[in-house]
Protein backbone atom coordinates (compact mmCIF):
# COMPACT_ATOMS: atom_id res chain seq x y z
CA UNK A 1 0.00 0.00 0.00
CA UNK A 2 1.23 3.51 -0.84
CA UNK A 3 -0.36 6.61 0.65
CA UNK A 4 0.17 10.07 -0.79
CA UNK A 5 -1.02 13.33 0.78
CA UNK A 6 -1.42 16.39 -1.43
CA UNK A 7 -1.87 19.83 0.06
CA UNK A 8 -2.04 21.86 -3.11
CA UNK A 9 1.70 22.58 -3.08
CA UNK A 10 3.55 19.27 -2.79
CA UNK A 11 3.16 15.50 -2.74
CA UNK A 12 4.71 13.54 0.14
CA UNK A 13 5.75 9.90 -0.25
CA UNK A 14 6.39 7.81 2.87
CA UNK A 15 9.98 6.71 3.46
CA UNK A 16 10.61 3.34 1.84
CA UNK A 17 7.61 3.57 -0.51
CA UNK A 18 8.47 2.68 -4.10
CA UNK A 19 9.01 5.62 -6.44
CA UNK A 20 6.15 5.68 -8.93
CA UNK A 21 4.49 8.29 -11.07
CA UNK A 22 0.97 8.51 -9.72
CA UNK A 23 -1.93 10.41 -11.22
CA UNK A 24 -4.69 10.96 -8.67
CA UNK A 25 -8.18 12.06 -9.62
CA UNK A 26 -11.23 12.76 -7.36
CA UNK A 27 -13.50 12.03 -10.28
CA UNK A 28 -13.79 8.49 -11.62
CA UNK A 29 -15.32 7.17 -14.81
CA UNK A 30 -15.66 3.67 -13.30
CA UNK A 31 -14.92 2.30 -9.80
CA UNK A 32 -11.50 1.10 -11.03
CA UNK A 33 -10.45 4.18 -13.00
CA UNK A 34 -7.97 6.77 -11.68
CA UNK A 35 -9.18 9.58 -9.45
CA UNK A 36 -8.63 13.26 -10.46
CA UNK A 37 -8.08 15.68 -7.59
CA UNK A 38 -8.25 19.34 -8.52
CA UNK A 39 -9.05 22.70 -6.94
CA UNK A 40 -7.55 21.92 -3.53
CA UNK A 41 -7.51 25.54 -2.38
CA UNK A 42 -4.62 27.72 -1.33
CA UNK A 43 -3.05 27.47 2.12
CA UNK A 44 -0.90 30.52 1.49
CA UNK A 45 -3.51 33.00 0.30
CA UNK A 46 -3.97 36.37 1.90
CA UNK A 47 -7.63 36.50 0.90
CA UNK A 48 -10.54 37.04 3.24
CA UNK A 49 -14.26 37.63 2.79
CA UNK A 50 -13.43 41.37 2.98
CA UNK A 51 -11.96 41.25 -0.55
CA UNK A 52 -12.97 37.94 -2.03
CA UNK A 53 -15.58 35.21 -1.81
CA UNK A 54 -15.63 33.67 1.67
CA UNK A 55 -14.78 30.34 0.06
CA UNK A 56 -11.29 31.66 -0.78
CA UNK A 57 -10.31 30.57 2.76
CA UNK A 58 -11.52 26.98 2.18
CA UNK A 59 -9.38 24.09 0.96
CA UNK A 60 -8.65 20.40 1.38
CA UNK A 61 -5.78 18.06 2.05
CA UNK A 62 -6.28 15.07 -0.24
CA UNK A 63 -5.05 11.59 0.69
CA UNK A 64 -4.89 8.88 -1.95
CA UNK A 65 -4.24 5.34 -0.74
CA UNK A 66 -3.10 2.94 -3.45
CA UNK A 67 -3.20 -0.79 -2.77
CA UNK A 68 -1.64 -3.43 -5.01
CA UNK A 69 -4.27 -5.74 -6.49
CA UNK A 70 -4.08 -8.91 -8.57
CA UNK A 71 -2.59 -8.72 -12.04
CA UNK A 72 -0.34 -5.74 -11.33
CA UNK A 73 -3.32 -3.43 -10.92
CA UNK A 74 -3.87 -0.91 -8.14
CA UNK A 75 -6.99 0.14 -6.27
CA UNK A 76 -7.31 3.72 -5.07
CA UNK A 77 -9.18 5.17 -2.13
CA UNK A 78 -9.40 8.96 -1.93
CA UNK A 79 -10.11 10.78 1.34
CA UNK A 80 -9.88 14.47 2.12
CA UNK A 81 -9.53 16.79 5.10
CA UNK A 82 -11.48 20.05 4.68
CA UNK A 83 -9.39 23.03 5.82
CA UNK A 84 -10.04 26.70 6.56
CA UNK A 85 -7.34 29.40 6.60
CA UNK A 86 -7.62 31.96 9.41
CA UNK A 87 -5.85 34.93 7.83
CA UNK A 88 -5.28 36.95 11.04
CA UNK A 89 -2.85 34.52 12.70
CA UNK A 90 -2.26 32.59 9.40
CA UNK A 91 -3.44 29.25 10.77
CA UNK A 92 -4.69 26.38 8.58
CA UNK A 93 -7.48 24.68 10.54
CA UNK A 94 -8.45 21.03 9.93
CA UNK A 95 -12.18 21.76 10.00
CA UNK A 96 -13.66 18.54 11.43
CA UNK A 97 -11.01 18.18 14.14
CA UNK A 98 -11.44 21.80 15.25
CA UNK A 99 -15.23 21.46 15.25
CA UNK A 100 -14.84 18.43 17.54
CA UNK A 101 -12.52 20.36 19.88
CA UNK A 102 -14.62 21.74 22.79
CA UNK A 103 -12.12 24.60 23.28
CA UNK A 104 -12.75 26.04 19.78
CA UNK A 105 -14.16 29.58 20.28
CA UNK A 106 -17.77 30.15 19.17
CA UNK A 107 -16.89 32.65 16.41
CA UNK A 108 -14.30 30.28 14.91
CA UNK A 109 -16.71 27.34 15.27
CA UNK A 110 -19.33 29.24 13.27
CA UNK A 111 -16.84 30.01 10.46
CA UNK A 112 -15.71 26.36 10.43
CA UNK A 113 -19.28 25.02 10.20
CA UNK A 114 -19.99 27.21 7.17
CA UNK A 115 -16.63 26.28 5.62
CA UNK A 116 -17.36 22.55 6.12
CA UNK A 117 -20.66 22.88 4.28
CA UNK A 118 -19.13 24.84 1.38
CA UNK A 119 -16.18 22.46 1.04
CA UNK A 120 -18.18 19.22 1.11
CA UNK A 121 -20.67 20.73 -1.35
CA UNK A 122 -17.81 21.66 -3.71
CA UNK A 123 -16.11 18.25 -3.49
CA UNK A 124 -19.37 16.38 -4.13
CA UNK A 125 -20.75 18.75 -6.79
CA UNK A 126 -19.72 16.88 -9.94
CA UNK A 127 -22.81 14.95 -11.12
CA UNK A 128 -22.38 11.21 -10.72
CA UNK A 129 -19.19 11.52 -8.66
CA UNK A 130 -20.41 12.54 -5.21
CA UNK A 131 -18.91 9.43 -3.54
CA UNK A 132 -15.53 9.32 -5.29
CA UNK A 133 -13.82 10.90 -2.29
CA UNK A 134 -14.92 10.98 1.34
CA UNK A 135 -13.96 13.12 4.33
CA UNK A 136 -11.39 11.35 6.52
CA UNK A 137 -13.20 12.62 9.64
CA UNK A 138 -16.81 13.72 10.10
CA UNK A 139 -17.50 16.33 12.78
CA UNK A 140 -19.65 15.03 15.62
Amino acid sequence: MVESRHTGSSVHRPAGAPQRTLTCYARRETPNSPALIYGLGNFLSNQTSACCPASSQDGIIATATLTAAAGGRWTTTVRYTPTWVDIGPYVVHPVAADLDDPTTPAALRSALQVSWSRTVAAVTSLPGHAHDATPDLMPR
